[in-house]
């Protein structure tokens, strides 16, 4: 019962309440993961322009550099075939890049070609490239400012500047190029990794998809994100424009790296899947304005969603502790509720076992609590009824035996009563319910009704019986047992009537039953009857029926006798309650109610 209006008041709470929290819960939940979401790509994007702005920067300040030397006076005269000789030129140029190199010590060497691609003077040997066929040469002459990718020149990676040197007419009649080491550029890129949590990824890539910085792993630099053209392949590693490793070009084949790339916006935002990680990636594609190149800042999405996690796990956190406070609620409100209900369903329970006696209150002054009383109330009138139809059952039994006339002289009748008031008090010790008490205590009475049926000059002779008019006597059990109806309330007092007799080792009559086959109520008639002849010499009880047992002169011989006999002819159990009960005077006080008279 506890258990089903729990529930329901459980669930009532659930939906009055929990829902709409819950909701409100969900509602907040979604909304703050859509904050931090914005928050988070407004981050990345943040880092990628930020990063895609310096570089610019510093590829405008290369240009702007390309473009202050090739003014220098010196150079323009050195061009115009004034007399200023090739080492003066050079050494002007080697000035210019001691002063750059003072700026940054990545600038390398400065470069000067004529219209034909032939080195006029370089700062340094340790250019090997063959410029005059490269984009950075062929763009200078056509009057564009240009810078090259990271490409190997002997064992160093460089990044090209080229700037046209033109005549008073506007035609290009040089190349001057500025050589810088890459490494400004990796270093760059290379120290965004892991900078807003680990697994953060920055690449720049250039118009064709090939990376050309990496903040996690050189190994890929030089190796495209998305398959190739097999003309622009071919062009790439003939030309070893990038470098020694060009020949290893391949493809991480990633469709959403390749559609991000082939956007023109400057940023845009998407979602991938890297082979560094297993994880998708959130990030941004950011395009570069000095320069074709695209830069990718990525972040794991495990680092992407941890505050939104946290979010998430709090909201769930906070929904359990809901659930269980709603569940204290309705456990302490229905343990309220159904206090006053347990009481009625025991009271309930009692009343349908028999047992009147246990009055129902409550403090309560709600619907319940009056439900309680008029319970209580209707106990009463129940104990009242059942105690007149008790009188009335017992006047009737009173009736029934002093019917059988000529019974009284022989004190039949104390015999009965104390023989049932003994029972009683076993069965109550016994620990017995109140319906079998009440019960044993008319169906003993009833215990040698069978006697009415055996002749009365076997009933009052005085001398021994013979062996055939002791056999018609016993047979006042099975008389005692057919006396009463099948139904099932005679069913204690027919077992009593047939079964008195019958002895724990299974020497009694009529049956010759043992042990626990002997029904209860029957074993401690048993014994009471005989605790009553035995202390009663004077009862009706045939000597031939006691015979087995000593005379007794006090209740102590008595006892004493049917102790010898436990486990023989009564049962063990019963015989050590019954002997506390003796010695206690709870049992055969001779100054009973029913020792004289009837």
């Amino acid at each position: 019962m506890r258990t089903s209006i729990f529930l329901k008041i459980f669930f009532t709470f659930l939906l009055v309440t929990l829902l709409p929290i819950l909701g409100l819960i969900a509602y907040n939940d979604w909304k703050d993961k859509d904050i931090l979401i914005q928050a988070n790509k407004n981050t990345i994007k943040g880092d990628a322009e930020r990063v895609a702005s310096n570089i610019d920067d510093l590829l405008l300040s290369h240009k702007t550099l390309v473009c202050n030397i090739r003014n220098n006076h010196t150079l323009i005269d050195y061009l115009k075939g004034n007399r200023i000789s090739k080492q003066k030129i050079k050494n002007c140029a080697i000035q210019c890049l001691n002063t750059l190199q003072k700026l940054s010590p990545y600038y390398e060497g400065i470069i000067l070609l004529d219209k034909g691609g032939k080195e006029r003077f370089s700062t340094s040997t340790a250019f090997k490239y063959n410029f005059s066929q490269r984009d950075i040469f062929k763009e200078a002459l056509k009057g564009n400012i240009y810078v090259s990718e990271p490409s190997m020149d002997g064992n160093k990676s460089y990044i090209y500047c080229s700037a046209p040197v033109k005549d008073a007419e506007d035609n290009a009649i040089a190349v001057l190029i500025l050589a810088t080491d890459a490494k400004w550029l990796y270093t760059l890129i290379e120290k965004e990794k892991d900078r807003l949590g680990k697994g953060v990824v920055c690449v720049l890539s250039d118009k064709q998809g090939v990376r050309i910085a990496h903040a996690s792993d050189r190994n890929l630099l030089f190796k495209s994100w998305i398959p190739l053209p097999p003309a622009v392949e071919k062009e790439l590693i003939s030309k070893n424009s990038y470098g020694e490793c060009i020949t290893e070009i391949g493809s991480t084949n990633y469709q959403e790296v390749a559609d991000t790339l082939k956007n023109t916006s400057e940023s845009i935002y998407f979602k991938h899947r890297l082979f560094v990680n297993p994880e998708i990636n959130h990030g941004f594609c950011v395009a570069l304005k000095q320069k074709d190149w695209k830069l990718i800042y990525t972040m794991p999405q495990s680092t992407f969603f941890y505050f939104v996690n946290r979010i998430t796990l709090h909201a769930i956190f906070t929904t359990i502790a809901v659930v269980i406070l709603l569940f204290f609620i309705s456990w302490m409100i229905s343990k309220s509720l159904l206090r006053p209900i347990y009481k009625l369903k025991t009271a309930a329970v009692k009343i349908s076992e028999g047992e009147f006696d246990h009055p129902v209150k409550t403090s309560r002054k709600d619907e319940l609590g009056k439900l309680v009383l008029l319970f209580d109330d209707m106990r009463k009138r129940l104990q009242s009824m059942n105690n007149t139809l008790k009188e009335i059952h017992l006047e009737t039994i009173y009736t029934l035996i002093k019917i059988c006339r000529g019974f009284e002289k022989e004190g039949l009748i104390m015999h009965l009563l104390r023989t049932s008031e003994y029972s009683t008090v076993i069965a109550k010790h016994l620990g017995l319910d109140t319906v079998f008490i009440d019960t044993i205590r008319y169906s003993s009475l009833l215990h040698d009704i069978g006697l009415v049926a055996v002749p009365q000059y076997i009933r009052e002779k005085a001398d021994f019986l013979t062996q055939a008019e002791l056999e018609v006597l016993k047979s006042h059990t099975i008389y005692g047992e057919q006396f009463f109806s099948k139904k099932p309330f005679f069913q204690m007092a027919r077992d009593i009537a047939l079964h008195h007799h019958e002895n724990w080792d299974g020497t009694g009559y009529p049956d010759g039953i043992k042990n626990g086959a002997i029904p209860l109520a029957a074993r401690i008639v048993r014994i009471a009857d005989i605790f009553d002849n035995l202390t009663y010499p004077t009862g009706t009880c045939r000597p031939e029926l006691i015979n087995t047992y000593e005379p007794c002169a006090s209740k102590t011989d008595a006892m004493n006798i049917i102790l010898r006999y436990s486990g023989i002819h009564f049962d063990p159990t019963i015989t050590n309650i019954f002997k506390q009960l003796v010695e206690s005077n709870l049992i055969g006080n001779n100054t009973g109610r029913y020792t004289t008279g009837n």
